[in-house]
């Protein structure tokens, strides 16, 4: 080595020896090797080399440290796109993209070892005899450009996605992805100075002081980097500590990684889940098939699964796929919740309403049973009294009850909460009031029409008590003299969520100027007050008969 040219030696050595002390402190931090380790020792391969370089006082000498130089020269780009591309891709493209760049990196390498015997790379190597430092000159081959042309590409096409990230995500990752850029690029950029001998400084290589930058960015990526910490600190505190297992999967299946709940949930003592492939460890536990659960996608789905107490678990499985980009699945995340206490309690919630609808239909028929004998009673009572229009309002009185004994039979045969069907009512109740009527016609024909209608206990009752006047009404007063008639009932449900009932029959018809409001008759003064309670109204029809027609809404 020329004495005079080791000043000159000295910068780069210097700095090549800052970046590997840089890559292995990363590395001890990291406990591992990283691509980025990667890019610094190639940086201290083409640091290292260039000092020698400086310094070799013979042409064969600086050619030798030139293939080195250049070796780590290849290295930066293969190393960073290796690196980036861990993370951009994965499937059969990533799979071609790591045999090419394979392929590339060892021809290159093996074009920069055999560069004597072909001159691709370089060829007319000579000391320059003008320069005092003995500067190496060279022509460039056809395969430097090669290599240049596709190292400078695959940067590139490394550095695209985390610019864009660098954008989309400036408030989180932004200055992490900005360092990373620089870190790959300012190396390249001075090399292309160097290329096109392009040198701000005389004797001074831009490729070294790019290095500089390249290690201080580095220093300043590690700080920024320890934003990072906050993940393993939240992954410990809420990822580790939920209740819920979460199982990371790759595309195959394999499990990567779990959280300690999800191990209660689906290993023995003692086992490893990691690596496993979990269709096999999930048939085993579960009874719902692995494959049908990944037939339904991301939808969740309630499994149940016998644990090693001989006790029964439910669980409530969320499957969500992992994509970096649009189509482009690496894996999926699995949480499996446990709900077994939610469906014992929904059991005893239902296993108490169920209690609650019994008690419920025995009021009912409790109701009903002591209507029906306050009807007997009131049925015995008028037996004993001799004046007949006293008789029949007692009979008007105990049609009335039954009417109400009668919607609380309904809601014991139905088992209903407080709804009946319409239609099956009234027609029940305009049956019992022709066949029970205390005035009897002979030959009246009922005729009944409704719709499906339901109805809730107190609209079914103030109906049917309505009805009950109605019908009444027309048996007493529609057909005198003992001639029979018609009466007919209908029930339809109109939009706006209404009940619109009619009660018409085809005989003599009301008196003059009937007033439904001023009638002194108990009966119709009762039908006004419930349609006042229904919230509805009453008109009278007497084209042909009597026709009273009734709209409530149905709540």
């Amino acid at each position: 080595m020329i004495f005079q040219d080791l000043p000159f030696a000295i910068p780069p050595m210097l700095i090549a020896i800052l970046a590997m002390l840089i890559m292995l402190r990363q590395s001890i931090k990291r406990k591992g090797f990283s691509a980025i380790d990667l890019i610094l020792f190639a940086c201290f391969i083409w640091l290292a080399a260039l000092a020698f370089e400086i310094g070799a006082d013979t042409l064969s000498g600086k050619i030798f440290w030139n293939k080195i130089q250049n070796i780590g020269v290849l290295t930066v780009p293969i190393a960073w796109h290796i690196g980036s591309q861990a993370f951009l891709t994965t499937g059969s493209k990533a799979h071609f993209r790591k045999i090419f760049v394979l392929v590339f990196y060892s021809i290159g390498l093996l074009l920069i070892a055999t560069n004597d015997l072909h001159s691709l790379i370089w060829y007319d190597n000579q000391m320059n005899p003008a320069d005092p430092f003995g500067e190496l000159i060279f022509t460039t081959g056809i395969g430097f450009w090669f290599l240049i042309i596709i190292s400078f590409s695959l940067v590139v096409i490394s550095v695209i996605p985390f610019f864009r990230n660098a954008m989309n995500y400036r408030n989180l990752y932004g200055k992490q992805a900005i360092v990373l850029i620089m870190t790959a690029l300012l190396p390249i950029i001075g090399s292309y100075f160097d290329i096109f001998r392009i040198s701000l400084i005389p004797t001074l290589e831009m490729v070294p002081v790019a290095i500089l930058f390249v290690a201080i960015l580095n220093i300043g990526l590690d700080k920024q980097l320890q934003v990072g910490d906050i993940v393993p600190v939240v992954r410990e505190i809420i990822i580790d500590n939920i209740n819920d297992g979460i199982i990371v999967l790759d595309s195959q299946d394999i499990i990567l990684d779990h959280n300690p709940t999800a191990s209660q949930i689906i290993m023995r003592p003692g086992e490893n889940l990691i690596g496993r492939l979990m269709p096999e460890i999930w048939n085993e536990r579960f009874e719902f098939p692995w494959i049908t659960l990944r037939e339904q996608g991301d939808s969740p789905q309630i499994v149940t699964a016998i644990g090693y107490s001989r006790q029964q678990y439910s669980y409530e499985v969320r499957s969500k796929s992992v994509q970096l980009r649009p189509k482009h699945v690496r894996g999926s995340i699995m949480i499996l919740h446990d709900i077994t206490k939610s469906i014992e309690y929904e059991e005893r919630i239902k296993k108490s309403l169920s209690e609650k609808d019994k008690l419920l239909q025995e009021i009912h028929h409790y109701i009903k049973n002591n209507l029906q004998i306050v009807s007997s009673l009131v049925g015995l009572t008028s037996h004993q009294i001799s004046d007949q229009g006293l008789k029949n309002i007692y009979h008007e009185s105990q049609n009335r009850i039954q009417v109400m004994a009668l919607i609380h039979d309904k809601l014991y045969q139905t088992k209903s909460l407080g709804k009946i069907e319409f239609g099956e009512y009234i027609k029940e109740i305009a049956i019992l009031m022709v066949k029970g009527q205390a005035v009897r016609q002979e030959g009246t024909k009922l005729y009944v029409k409704s719709d499906e209608i339901i109805v809730d206990i107190d609209t079914g009752i103030s109906c049917g008590l309505i009805l009950n006047e109605l019908i009444s009404n027309s048996l007493k007063h529609a057909f005198p003299k003992n001639f029979g008639g018609e009466i007919r009932v209908v029930a339809k449900k109109k939009l706006g969520n209404l009940l619109r009932l009619c009660v018409s029959d085809n005989g003599v018809g009301l008196p003059k100027g009937f007033d439904l409001k001023s009638n002194p008759s108990l009966g119709l003064n009762l039908v006004e007050t419930l349609i006042n309670q229904l919230n509805g109204r009453i008109e009278i029809d007497q084209s042909e008969g009597t026709t009273f027609i009734l709209e409530c809404p149905l709540s």
